[in-house]
C-alpha cells in the first residue's frame, strides 16, 4: 500500500470507518479535533490509487466490496495508456471533483431524493460533455469541460447503453452505498472511458413538495449556469409555473419591481397609516414590524401586466420570521432572514411585496424606507380602499 497525506475533503478509511474527516462547514471545510485522534495517516490501494485505508488488515477486510471498483479503475489506467488518453482522462476527473459538490441540489431535485416517487435508487442525472482540446508546442495538451446536456436515465438504461466496467459497477455499488449518482459523458472518449460517476451521500433530502409543490424547473440551465460559473445558484431562479417560462418569470417580476417604484409615495403613506406611525407611541414600530401588500398580477399583453393590491397589512418581525421557517439557499444560510435585517443598526421601515405566483423565496421583494424620508399624513380609517385606488394598476 502506497502512502499520501491524509485529505480532509475524503471520507476516511473505507474499511474499518474510523478514522473519519467530517464537513462541519459546507462553506469551510475543517478538521474535527475528534477525528483521526491518533494522527493516523490513510493510505490509498496500490492497485487502483484511488480509495484510502488505515492499515493492509482494513484493506483486506473491504476486498470483497472494492474489488469491482479497483478493477474498473486499473482497467481505466491501462485503456487511457493504450488510446493516448491519459492527460484528457486526468483532466475530466479533476473536472468532475471540482463540479461535483455545485450539483448537490440539482441531483436531489432530478431524482426527487426524500420525496413520494423517490427516484435516486434506479435512476442517475446524466450529464453529457464536450471537451475541447488546445495543443501546445511547448508541452501536453489542455482541456476544457463543458455540460452539453442533462437527462435523468434509469440504471438498466446506463447498462445497456454502456456495456463495461462502469456499468456493471453501478449495478454493485447501488445496494451498498445507497447514494445518489451523476453520469458525466464524454463520448469521444474510448468505450469504457466514456462515463464516470460521482456518488452524493444523501443526508439533507429537499424537500421541494413543501417549498416549490407546483414549479417545474430547468434543470439544464440550471447545472450549466453552476458549472460555467463555477458556483451554486439557487434553485428558485429556476423554477417557473407549467405553461411558462424562466424568461416569462423574468419579465413579471421585473414589471412588478417598476411598478413599486413608481407608486412608492403612496405604498409609505399607506404603511405610515397602517402602522398608526403618526402616534408617538407607535413609533417605535418602524424598527419591530413591517408592512405586507399582497398583490396579484395579470398578463395584459405581452410585456404588459396588470397588478392589483389584493390585501395589505401591519405585521410584526416575529410575525413575518415564521414565514421563513424553511428558508433555504444552496449553501444552507437563511436567505430571507438575512434580507430582513439587513439594514441592522438603522431606524429603517421594510416595506414586502407578496406575489405568490413566483417560487419562495423570489416570490418577496423587499424595500427599506429611512425614517427621515417618511413623511407624517393624517390617520386614515378606510387607508387600504385609498391605496387600492392610488396604486391598482
Amino acid at each position: 500500500m502506497a502512502t499520501r497525506p491524509s485529505n480532509p475533503l475524503k471520507s476516511g478509511c473505507c474499511g474499518c470507518q474510523k478514522h473519519l474527516f467530517r464537513m462541519h462547514q459546507e462553506l469551510a471545510p475543517q478538521r474535527c479535533e475528534m477525528c483521526l485522534p491518533d494522527g493516523t495517516r490513510l493510505q490509498t490501494c496500490s492497485r487502483c490509487r484511488m480509495t484510502l485505508y488505515c492499515s493492509q488488515n482494513c484493506q483486506r477486510g473491504d476486498w470483497e466490496k472494492h474489488k469491482v471498483d479497483c478493477e474498473r479503475d486499473e482497467r481505466r489506467s491501462e485503456i487511457t495508456r493504450e488510446h493516448g488518453m491519459a492527460e484528457r482522462d486526468k483532466s475530466l476527473r479533476a473536472w468532475i471533483k471540482g463540479v461535483g459538490p455545485l450539483l448537490v441540489l440539482p441531483v436531489y431535485w432530478a431524482l426527487d431524493v426524500g420525496q413520494p416517487g423517490d427516484r435516486s435508487q434506479t435512476h442517475v442525472l446524466a450529464i453529457n460533455i464536450d471537451t475541447l482540446v488546445a495543443l501546445n508546442t511547448s508541452g501536453p495538451p489542455t482541456f476544457s469541460h463543458h455540460v452539453k446536456s442533462v437527462q435523468v436515465i434509469s440504471d438498466e438504461e446506463v447498462i445497456r447503453r454502456f456495456k463495461s466496467n462502469n456499468a456493471e459497477s453501478l449495478r454493485y455499488r447501488r445496494p451498498n452505498e445507497g447514494a445518489a449518482f451523476m453520469l458525466f459523458i464524454d463520448d469521444e472518449m474510448p468505450s469504457s472511458l466514456e462515463a464516470a460517476y460521482l456518488g452524493i451521500t444523501m443526508t439533507i433530502p429537499l424537500a421541494k413538495h413543501a417549498l416549490w409543490p407546483d414549479f417545474e424547473c430547468d434543470l439544464e440551465k440550471w447545472v450549466c449556469d453552476s458549472v460555467e460559473d463555477g458556483k451554486e445558484h439557487p434553485l428558485q431562479d429556476y423554477l417557473y409555473r407549467p405553461g411558462s417560462s424562466l424568461e416569462e418569470v423574468r419579465k413579471r417580476r421585473k414589471a412588478t419591481l417598476a411598478w413599486f417604484a413608481s407608486r412608492r409615495k403612496h405604498i409609505t403613506r399607506a404603511a405610515f397609516r397602517a402602522l398608526e406611525l403618526g402616534v408617538a407611541a407607535n413609533r417605535s414600530r418602524i424598527a419591530t414590524h413591517a408592512f405586507v401588500l399582497h398583490v396579484d398580477v395579470e398578463k395584459v399583453v405581452e410585456g404588459r401586466y396588470k397588478h392589483t393590491v389584493r390585501a395589505a397589512e401591519g405585521l410584526s418581525i416575529k410575525e413575518i420570521q415564521e414565514w421563513f421557517h424553511i428558508d433555504v439557499n444552496p449553501h444552507g444560510r437563511n436567505h430571507m432572514m438575512g434580507m430582513l435585517f439587513h439594514h441592522q443598526g438603522e431606524r429603517m421601515l421594510r416595506v414586502f411585496v407578496k406575489d405568490d405566483w413566483h417560487p419562495f423565496t423570489n416570490n418577496i421583494y423587499i424595500d427599506y424606507i429611512k425614517e427621515k424620508d417618511l413623511v407624517a399624513v393624517p390617520a386614515e380609517r378606510n387607508w387600504l380602499d385609498v391605496l387600492k385606488r392610488a396604486v391598482n394598476s
